[in-house]
């Protein structure tokens, strides 16, 4: 598990979807011109399921 503002894990897998959600997070200030997914400062929660 990794969130904002955790050290680099030793998971890789966990640190590119952490990497990711910082794209979304982007895309959806930067290209929507919203502050979140539903622009009432939602948090944006990624699970990485492994199967």
């Amino acid at each position: 598990m990794r969130g904002e503002g955790y050290p680099v894990s030793s998971d890789g897998i966990v640190n590119k979807v952490y990497e990711y959600s910082g794209i979304v997070r982007d895309f959806f200030k930067n290209i929507s011109g919203r502050n979140s997914i539903d622009n009432m400062d939602k948090d944006l929660i990624l699970v990485d399921v492994i199967m």
